[in-house]
């Protein structure tokens, strides 16, 4: 459509804009629709990723124009090709995005620091940081011992869904290896 680069562009923008700026603007618009010390006002902010937005639609533009060809000629209007063409090929770059987009947010300490305002919304990486902050008797055994059960759901995540990872990172959908 007109104007679509110049969209891409500007998404592609809000990557080079730190976090740390978007703070304080975020806090209000999520403490104006009373989501403070709630989980979708953690979750939510999580789900606008520019860089989402960017891996997504190189995955599609390496799609080959020929399948969405041979599908308008075997009849499929534009909704058939979106869901019966390009949406199961790109599953691995969905699944690649999905799978950055829950990294970003498991690892993300300030943004949950900030909204969860009760010790019962804290999120994991909070709650290790404020339970290393108090019992610093033998810091090296916490801090690893901590680390490591934060990160085992992780190690989990990755061995179940390894081969999208690999070919979502690979980008080349539509095409056998």
């Amino acid at each position: 459509f007109f104007g679509n680069k110049f969209i891409y562009f500007l998404v592609l923008g809000g990557l080079m804009i730190p976090f740390q700026i978007l703070l304080i603007p975020l806090y209000n618009m999520i403490a104006k629709f009373n989501l403070i010390d709630t989980y979708w006002g953690m979750i939510l902010p999580q789900l606008a990723n520019p860089f989402g937005v960017f891996l997504l639609r190189n995955f599609l533009i390496a799609v080959p124009k020929e399948i969405e060809e041979a599908a308008k000629i075997d009849g499929a209007n534009t909704l058939k090709i979106i869901t019966n063409v390009m949406v199961p090929l790109s599953v691995p770059g969905l699944i690649t995005v999905g799978i950055f987009t829950f990294l970003a947010s498991w690892n993300n300490l300030l943004w949950p620091l900030i909204v969860a305002q009760s010790s019962k919304m804290y999120t994991l990486t909070v709650g290790l940081g404020t339970f290393n902050a108090q019992n610093t008797t033998n810091y090296l055994t916490t801090v690893a011992t901590t680390s490591m059960i934060a990160g085992l759901p992780l190690y989990v995540l990755f061995f179940l869904i390894q081969k999208y990872i690999v070919s979502g990172i690979s980008l080349q959908a539509g095409v056998k290896g």
